[in-house]
């Protein structure tokens, strides 16, 4: 609801006809996507999510910090490859060091620029893991170690975005966290953190994560010519498929304000464009192309084990929704089927953590899909580029869990082994 909300409000305007039947679509799209979830769970009588009062994920602020560490190493391997190996100038700007970057990416045709990159893209999104431990896990973290630990990972949500001049993953963050409020009943983000000051200290990194992104639309349009944050805002409009209202483009023309006003507005039109993107769909007509899982297929072929996609449809480069994409490859019957498997995935995902609440593979099974349904209406989260590395943070996580179990195991039978020796003397 607040996605259409937003569309509503905004002094904007598609520039495409098919605005009625758009809204249909995507809400066409999330009541199936709904009723699908609410059939499979009163079916399998999955419905009430556990407490998180009565869960408790192993050595969960050891994870964290663990998590967190593996995060900075892929940062340093990140920060190696741009600089050093593909000797990308960040000092001209945010948005010419990303052009560079994309520049260089066509000319190796889009493979990996060095092993540094891999690593740094495998063990980079980390974070993620340790940031939902805390929300998860709130009454067993120590309040200290939580503020530090959602510190330590906004810093490198921005220095992760900051290498790539992108913005996507700080929405996929900010949907996975939201996601991680719903996994267990009881639990509130306002509870999170409760000192005055550690709030304020929280409150102010969400202030210089927009004011990151302001500063990304700044810098664009700066390299764009330097005609001002106004001037490139009304221009961006088209490209996004939006026209401004003839009351705020003289606003912004006229008043010392505009500049704010601008700069809020392309942030939130370029979150909700996919409206007017599905618009332009519907006009245009189905398209033999790849959009669904474009990324996945793409870093598939990077191995050489599919071909590369053809995803140079007509309105490349803009969010097309999730019911936009499924209506333009496949049509009418690859939209209802892929409504309903998204539903019936998402009901399974969670009802693998109702059966196994402290599980760190069901958890990140379940946010996955809660983070894919939670961006629909914008964009398809699984072909963000970071998604599958959150998607392996989980696994990764997974895997480190096991491993400090069987530590334990391993220390308890080293404890008990005199012990039994003793007993065995005496018999």
């Amino acid at each position: 609801m607040a996605y259409w909300l937003v569309v509503l409000l905004l002094p904007v305007s598609s520039i495409y006809q098919g605005i009625v039947q758009a809204f249909v679509l995507q809400f066409g799209f999330v009541f199936v996507v709904a009723g699908t979830i609410f059939l499979v769970l009163s079916i399998t009588g999955y419905r009430r999510m556990p407490s998180a009062l009565s869960v408790t994920i192993y050595r969960a602020e050891t994870l964290a910090w663990v998590a967190l560490l593996l995060s900075m190493a892929g940062l340093a391997f990140l920060v190696y490859d741009k600089i050093y190996v593909q000797g990308i100038d960040y000092t001209d700007g945010i948005a010419i060091a990303r052009e560079e970057w994309r520049r260089q990416g066509l000319i190796r045709d889009n493979r990996a620029s060095s092993i540094m990159s891999a690593l740094g893209y495998i063990f980079g999104s980390f974070y993620f893991v340790a940031s939902i431990l805390t929300i998860l896990e709130r009454d067993k973290i120590r309040s200290g170690s939580r503020i530090f630990i959602l510190l330590i990972s906004f810093i490198l949500l921005l220095m992760n975005s900051l290498l790539t001049g992108g913005r996507s993953i700080i929405l996929l963050f900010l949907a996975f966290l939201y996601a991680a409020s719903g996994v267990y009943r009881g639990i509130r983000l306002r509870d999170l953190i409760r000192r005055p000051s550690q709030r304020a200290l929280l409150q102010g990194i969400l202030i210089a994560a927009v004011i990151y992104v302001a500063i990304v639309f700044y810098f664009r349009a700066d390299a764009s010519g330097g005609a001002g944050i106004e001037y490139y805002v009304l221009g961006f409009f088209p490209y996004l498929g939006l026209q401004a209202d003839p009351w705020f483009e003289e606003f912004l023309r006229t008043s010392s304000w505009g500049g704010l006003a601008s700069v809020m507005t392309i942030t939130l039109s370029y979150i909700t464009h996919s409206f007017s993107t599905v618009a332009a769909i519907v006009d245009h007509g189905i398209e033999d192309k790849t959009l669904i899982f474009m990324h996945i297929v793409d870093l598939l072929s990077k191995v050489g084990l599919t071909e590369r996609p053809d995803s140079a449809w007509f309105l490349a480069g803009r969010f097309p929704s999730v019911p936009g994409a499924l209506w333009l490859q496949f049509g009418t019957a690859g939209l209802i089927v892929g409504s309903i498997l998204l539903g019936i995935i998402a009901a399974l995902a969670r009802i693998w953590v109702v059966a196994s609440p402290e599980s760190i593979l069901a958890i990140g099974a379940n946010l996955c899909m809660e983070a894919i349904l939670i961006l629909s209406p914008a964009v398809f989260a699984a072909d963000f580029l970071s998604f599958p590395f959150v998607a392996f943070a989980f696994f990764g996580c997974a895997g480190l869990s096991l491993m400090l179990r069987f530590k334990s195991q391993l220390l308890v039978r080293a404890r008990l082994l005199p012990t039994r020796l003793t007993e065995s003397m005496g018999e």
